[in-house]
């Protein structure tokens, strides 16, 4: 344990020999790099995508591309209460109560399944939400056939998405 942490200082921050409060640039790196780590892969998980949708046609590339923002967006609509497991799960294991982490896990899993039905339903109702963008018939068909089983299983992502945020909320990513 660092000597910030000892006297109840903030993570980032380190006294120096007379008391003067100074910028850990070690902790804020420790606290930052697992973020950056995470965008990386993401960035790279994207650009292996477009690596591989490429060579099959620049109409797949299209069609992906029409499809991205809303799916990500119907995603973190639907889905937001993935993204609060980790925030919750941190401050209920950091007061030493374990049981309220675990609730939180179990109740962003449940709330997941629960919206099963809204994301097959939007998954169904593909055709009738990207109709309107005015796609040519052929993209149009190449983007329902991207969007239909990225929505109808999105659920099963967000449910893995709470269990990673349990698992980093308890510093046990391993």
């Amino acid at each position: 344990m660092n000597r910030s942490s000892l006297e109840g200082g903030l993570p980032a921050r380190r006294l120096d020999a007379a008391g003067r409060a100074h910028i850990d640039m070690r902790g804020i790196v420790r606290l930052a790099a697992p973020l950056m780590v995470t965008n990386a892969v993401q960035a790279l998980l994207n650009l292996t995508d477009l690596w591989f949708i490429g060579r099959l046609s620049t109409d797949a590339v299209a069609a992906l591309s029409a499809i991205y923002w809303i799916v990500t967006g119907a995603i973190l609509v639907c889905g937001g209460v993935g993204l609060a497991v980790q925030t919750f799960v941190a401050q209920a294991y950091g007061s030493r109560r374990g049981a309220r982490a675990s609730r939180a896990l179990w109740n962003a899993l449940w709330a997941s399944a629960a919206m099963a039905p809204a994301f097959l339903a939007l998954a169904l109702a593909g055709e009738w939400i990207l109709h309107p963008a005015g796609l040519e018939p052929h993209v149009e068909e190449l983007a329902l056939e991207y969007w239909q089983p990225r929505m109808g299983g999105a659920f099963v992502g967000l449910m893995g998405w709470a269990a990673m945020g349990f698992f980093n909320g308890i510093s046990a990513v391993r």
